[in-house]
């Protein structure tokens, strides 16, 4: 008989082990999880569980509970895939991550979000911020000068990326990083719970908290977020089961839109409504969170060594007869119940107690011009967004540096013609970088070279029309100098020897010789040091400047053609500029600073030699007078300046720049800087 019973109890066992295994069915885990590892240790996990239960217990009693769980988790296990494979056009997309107290845009989206008043990409980088089509989307923002923190008014998803304030602003003030941290839903408590675990990282010396008379004032409470959050951001069965529980469907509102914080029945409007005179304990205590959390994050951004800025909205109702009409005679509200300034002066008196900027956009909003909101949508339309940048920028414009590029693609290397009226540059295109010219404001662009190889470094001769170029992969150091008409006429490569390379070429005024780095295959494989050389394009001799001794780049003539600037790594493996004179071959070195230094470019009289230099962690660009021996910081901008050339008229500076997730060619007139330690002409 026990030997029955023994045998019962192995293969009751055995039951338990093969039932787990099929509700943790590894191949159905993998499937819904896309994890290896996770789909072998949960069914892994689950059959030692059941050993241990056996042997802790001597019965099958706990595994009865384990198994019966296995089999619940196990039918939202297949649901979950019933779903993915078979109605995934039902489907809603999980754009969020929970937070600590807030929750963010999930990286890497690449969304286009439809709607009967608007269509829009949505895409954001892998920190989540939102981008433009054209961005790199692994590129990341480290520091900013100005942070815009807000709900779904800053987040903008009802208008492109280029539409959105923040975005019209960067046009404006092109020399700053300007980071958009606006999520749908954010409330105060969010968005200084952003701010306080994650913003402040970014060092903005402004933080602009964007608030908005539409729900702002109501609810005003911390975010805690339940198992139910946890799953519907990891399951699309379940998020489909409960989205319509949590999350209400406009179409399915009173009057089809939102109206907040309009509400039909008289005790909604006492509990949430900021217009509405009648109050509740609710309300009051709204109020009070309001500045309760203004003044946290303005401690906050104390303690940080930012500005906080408060950039008011009004809503649809305060700046339209129509829609404020509509809400009073659907809901049965009396005007006299209202007081439709409340918001704007409790904000004003929190601003004024605490020392904090307040932009009040309501007289703005409410002025004749095109309509800022949508219709059925209560967000801003792309006029909205506009508004907002115009009354950032009453306050804060402040830059003369104008923006060249259209859009944030690599633009790099700009060089003006003599006469002003065109720009050479090369920029990303088709997947590989290529050489493009424009007019004075980068209109009219034409592209001059149509290939899969990286053509970069582009220069134009100064007396024909020829062009001189590296091409190759820069990663590989198997780069080549090469020479066209801009037709594409006439192609010569200059470095045709398998086994010489060179890049970054420069014409003489003359246009007859020609100056760049040259570099070879040494005898074990690898490659020399790059050295300076002048090649004379008529006899094809040559004239090094430089040994392979140390590296050496970046020359360019001086405009009468007698010296040639460059740059080297003669002391401390580090980048100096070096001036080398033609007639008497000699070297003066024009830098001896701590940090490196790169692309030297002549002004057009000969007198000046702007470069970029790397002096607080970041590019910035500075000019050295040949004259009296010194250099001038002409940036103190957070981001990258590289690539200067000057105007011929001498009095301004094109350069190529990258400021957060913002790049391009830029332009700016030189003013007089703080003078900089350089080593004397000797």
């Amino acid at each position: 008989m026990s030997n029955l019973k023994r045998k019962a109890n192995a293969l009751t066992n055995i039951v338990y082990v093969l039932l787990g295994g099929v509700f943790f069915n590894p191949f159905v885990i993998y499937a819904v999880t896309n994890s290896l590892l996770l789909s072998l240790g949960s069914c892994l996990g689950l059959i030692v569980v059941l050993v241990i239960g056996k042997l802790l217990f001597k019965t099958n009693a706990l595994n009865v509970y384990v198994v019966n769980f296995a089999a619940i988790i196990s039918v939202f296990l297949h649901a979950e895939l019933v779903f993915n494979n078979n109605f995934i056009e039902y489907n809603i997309e999980d754009l969020y991550n929970i937070k600590e107290g807030y929750y963010f845009n999930k990286p890497y989206l690449n969304q286009r979000i439809n709607d009967k008043e608007y269509s829009v990409d949505y895409i954001t980088n892998s920190q989540g911020f939102r981008i433009s089509r054209n961005s790199l989307s692994d590129k990341e923002v480290s520091k900013a000068d100005w942070l815009f923190i807000g709900d779904s008014y800053t987040q903008g998803a009802q208008v492109e990326f280029e539409e959105l304030y923040t975005s019209l602003l960067y046009r404006d003030n092109p020399d700053k990083i300007i980071v958009n941290a606006g999520i749908s839903g954010f409330g105060i408590p969010q968005e200084y719970a952003y701010y306080k675990y994650e913003g402040h990282k970014l060092n903005a010396s402004k933080v602009f908290l964007q608030l908005c008379n539409f729900n702002d004032f109501m609810q005003v409470e911390e975010r805690n977020f339940g198992w139910t959050d946890y799953l519907m951001q990891h399951s699309n069965f379940i998020r489909y089961l409960l989205y319509d529980f949590k999350y209400a469907n406009p179409a399915e509102l009173p009057l089809g839109r939102w109206t907040e914080p309009f509400y039909p029945s008289r005790k909604e409007n006492e509990l949430f409504n900021i217009f509405y005179k009648e109050s509740s304990k609710q309300k009051e205590a709204d109020i009070t969170n309001v500045r309760h959390y203004i003044e946290l994050l303005n401690e906050e951004c104390i303690r940080n060594n930012a500005e906080l800025v408060i950039l008011l909205i009004p809503t649809k109702e305060q700046v339209s007869d129509r829609f404020l009409a509509e809400v009073l005679q659907s809901y049965d509200i009396a005007e006299e119940d209202l007081d439709m300034e409340r918001p704007n002066r409790l904000v004003s008196e929190i601003g004024k107690d605490l020392g904090i900027e307040v932009i009040d956009t309501y007289n703005s909003f409410k002025r004749q011009g095109p309509f800022p909101f949508f219709d059925y949508d209560e967000h801003l339309n792309r006029y909205g967004h506009q508004l907002l940048a115009n009354a950032v920028n009453r306050r804060y414009l402040s830059t003369e540096v104008k923006m060249l590029s259209t859009s944030s693609v690599g633009d790099r290397y700009p060089t003006f013609s003599p006469d002003g009226s065109q720009i050479l540059y090369q920029s990303f295109k088709d997947r590989n970088t290529e050489i493009f010219v424009g007019d004075s404001l980068m209109h009219n662009v034409s592209r001059l070279t149509f290939n899969d190889i990286d053509e970069i470094h582009p220069h134009y001769c100064q007396v024909n029309d020829k062009l001189v170029f590296t091409e190759g992969d820069q990663a590989t150091l198997q780069t080549n100098v090469v020479m066209m008409n801009p037709d594409q006429s006439e192609r010569i490569v200059i470095t045709s020897s398998p086994t010489e390379f060179g890049a970054i070429p420069y014409f003489s005024p003359d246009g007859g010789k020609l100056t760049y780095p040259e570099w070879t295959v040494d005898e074990e494989g690898g490659f020399t040091n790059p050295q300076i050389v002048i090649l004379d394009l008529k006899n094809e001799e040559k004239q090094y400047i430089t040994t392979d001794a140390y590296e050496s780049w970046r020359p360019v003539f001086s405009p009468d053609g007698s010296s040639v600037a460059y740059i080297s790594k003669q002391v401390e493996e580090q980048f100096d500029v070096f001036l080398y004179d033609l007639e008497k071959e000699e070297v003066m070195k024009i830098t001896e600073t701590p940090y490196d230094e790169w692309d030297p470019s002549f002004s057009w009289d000969g007198k000046k030699v702007a470069y970029a230099g790397f002096y607080s962690d970041n590019w910035d660009l500075f000019v050295y007078s040949i004259e009296e021996g010194y250099s001038e910081r002409i940036t103190t901008t957070k981001g990258d300046e590289w690539d200067p050339a000057f105007h011929p008229d001498n009095k301004r500076i094109i350069y190529a720049g990258e400021y957060g997730l913002n790049n391009g060619i830029y332009i700016k007139t030189i003013e007089q800087g703080p003078k900089m330690p350089v080593a004397r002409p000797r």
